[in-house]
């Protein structure tokens, strides 16, 4: 079936515009980690219009605008992820590509309900919560927060390189020819092997983010995962070309992945020479805090760029996704 029949113009850029609202969500969110801005509000309301509230009620208590604009932000990415699986049960004539969409707004509602768990556990109103969960103490609270809060990043990122993947997937680029060469299977094993490394790494970088657990070892680990990312870039790119445009298709892709896993090294050098931050919550939002965030955000635009690598590896070899 031609490439052009799966093709919808309002589905792709409803995809596309869910996966721009999902990232601006996640640099918001890196922001709120950044200047110690969660649980500012420790409520948590199911009537979700009160949280759109003017400005100048939001900038009266310092922080409090960051930690808003995150659920707000998420409420706008769920209502359009409800249009996006509308129109994917209208037009969209490919049945797994209907399934990962349900997935990715699935994911979406698994995210609210994991940040209101995070806020209600930390909260005063979260006595049930903490009780149903067997938590006594101050330190099992903290505990199930920085629980709370690695799934809910380790689950952004993956939604996020689902969405990423669903734009290339509603693109009129989608391409049904495939391009087999002696090394394609290697390659697409090393871009699954990529992918994992990355997720991992981000998982870890995550963890070292909300706990503030910055010692010499924790530091050194994360430095190799670095530098097992760059080295699982650099190799990905150099087979691609080494193929002489046999896998032409990954070129792109390839090179994309190499770029942000240096930018990323790049930026995780000038954050830790900038301060690796403290415990205290600091609203001042200066250089220091968008090393940070920048660092934090372009994690996972590499991890979806892995992820799409992944998804084209499997097509050039003419295998179902």
């Amino acid at each position: 079936m031609p490439a052009s029949v799966h093709y919808h113009p309002w589905t792709h850029r409803t995809a596309l515009l869910l996966t721009a609202a999902t990232l601006l969500l996640i640099i918001v969110g890196g922001g709120v980690t950044t200047l110690r801005a969660g649980d500012t509000e420790p409520t948590w309301s199911l009537r979700f219009w009160e949280w759109f509230q003017p400005p100048s009620e939001l900038l009266q208590k310092e922080g409090h605008i960051w930690e808003m604009s995150h659920r707000q932000l998420g409420t706008v990415v769920g209502f359009v992820a409800i249009a996006f699986i509308a129109l994917l049960w209208r037009k969209e004539p490919r049945p797994w590509v209907r399934k990962l969409g349900y997935l990715a707004f699935a994911g979406v509602v698994a995210q609210g309900v994991l940040g209101g768990a995070r806020v209600l556990v930390v909260s005063d109103e979260g006595d049930a919560l903490r009780s149903a969960m067997e938590v006594e103490t101050a330190a099992g609270a903290q505990s199930l927060r920085y629980l709370f809060a690695l799934v809910h990043a380790g689950l952004a990122y993956l939604l996020f390189a689902l969405m990423v993947c669903l734009v290339w997937l509603t693109s009129r680029h989608w391409r049904e020819e495939a391009t087999a060469t002696d090394d394609a299977r290697k390659i697409r094993r090393g871009c699954i092997a990529a992918a994992a490394i990355v997720f991992a790494q981000l998982l870890a970088g995550a963890y070292l983010r909300h706990a503030l657990l910055w010692t010499t070892a924790k530091v050194v680990l994360h430095v190799t995962g670095a530098l097992l990312v760059a080295l699982a870039a650099a190799w990905l790119a150099t087979s691609v070309f080494r193929a002489r445009g046999r896998l032409e298709v990954l070129e792109p892709p390839a090179l994309h992945f190499l770029f942000l896993a240096q930018l990323q090294i790049f930026l995780g050098i000038l954050a830790f020479v900038a301060g690796t931050g403290s415990h205290a919550r600091d609203f001042s939002y200066g250089w220091t805090a968008v090393l940070h965030t920048g660092h934090q955000v372009v994690g996972p635009l590499l991890f979806a760029g892995s992820a799409l690598l992944v998804l084209r590896a499997f097509r050039s070899l003419d295998l179902a996704p």
